[in-house]
């Protein structure tokens, strides 16, 4: 049995603007790729370090092919000491396997017009 090949896609994104819906990227796999998703890691960060806590935005990862939310609208924000919004979204096997040929589509709408750092990394391994 070979052994797996994990690999990791990054979409990033800076805003300034609290403008809905800005996409901070799409994934799609390749025709023939059989990519399996094992968890999502998003984080969203102030550009310019502020020690106030506030809220940053919300953001949602969407499954277009299903009409399906993997999260939705999720409030992201700062805390005092200048810490980073950070959460690790871990995917059921079963779901991804119902899903392995679709897209994933991150979005967020900014609380804030400071520039803010969108940055969503999805893990996975193709079989």
């Amino acid at each position: 049995m070979s052994e797996r090949q994990h690999r990791t896609v990054s979409l990033t994104l800076t805003t300034t603007a609290t403008t809905a819906d800005q996409e901070i990227g799409i994934y799609t796999p390749a025709t023939k790729s059989h990519f399996v998703v094992q968890l999502i890691i998003i984080e969203a960060y102030l550009t310019t370090l502020s020690t106030t806590a506030a809220l940053l935005g919300k953001l949602s990862l969407y499954v277009p092919t299903f009409g399906e939310y993997l999260l939705k609208d999720l409030q992201a924000s700062n805390t005092a000491s200048g810490a980073l919004f950070g959460v690790i979204l871990q995917i059921p096997m079963g779901w991804f396997e119902k899903h392995y040929r679709s897209s994933i589509r991150a979005i967020c709408t900014p609380a804030t017009a400071s520039d803010i750092k969108w940055i969503i990394q999805i893990v996975g391994y193709d079989e």
